[in-house]
């Protein structure tokens, strides 16, 4: 049995060695005619100049999609130093109001002291003139650290706004084109 076995197999190989011989012998499909090719150089340039064009529209939709979130990332920065600013301005007029209601307090007490309502000794009002001055010196000391800061923030939040000036600017440069 193995031995129709193999030679069935082996009629069976040839066959189709042979068919396949004979299909790979026959000539490929006719060419189109020579006024054909042109015409469809032509169509197959014009697909590949569509091809192109989508692509770079593609391209300048990315580009402008990083522009967008470059204008993003600036009014994040510019909404955050307007915050920041706000604070500072806020911190420094308490401190200024703290300046002021020290020394107004130290104005009253001297002013009591002239006309002889105090019941401290000598030594009691120096240390509480010492003190008080101390802490108004304190108070201007933090009111010009704040006004330093003040002024970096609304330098910082000045080139924030310019960088987003500028993005906005390339956007409707851009835009003016189409």
């Amino acid at each position: 049995m193995s031995r129709n076995l193999r030679r069935l197999t082996t009629m069976t190989s040839l066959a189709a060695l042979l068919g396949a011989t004979t299909l790979f012998g026959q000539g490929a499909a006719p060419q189109p005619v020579a006024a054909e090719v042109p015409a469809q150089l032509a169509q197959l340039n014009q697909t590949l100049a569509e091809i192109a064009d989508l692509l770079a529209r593609n391209l300048e939709g990315q580009r402008l999609g990083l522009v967008m979130a470059r204008i993003q990332m600036s009014s994040g920065r510019s909404a955050r130093a307007e915050e920041q600013l706000a604070t500072a301005r806020t911190n420094r007029a308490d401190l200024q109001n703290q300046k002021a209601k020290t020394e107004g307090q130290l104005q009253i007490f001297a002013d009591r002291m002239d006309m002889g309502q105090v019941d401290m000794t000598a030594e009691q009002i120096e240390t509480m003139a010492d003190e008080s001055a101390l802490q108004i010196d304190l108070l201007k000391k933090r009111i010009r650290a704040m006004d330093r800061e003040i002024m970096e923030l609304e330098n910082a939040l000045a080139r924030h706004q310019q960088d987003l000036d500028d993005w906005q600017a390339l956007i409707d440069r851009h835009l003016s084109e189409y």
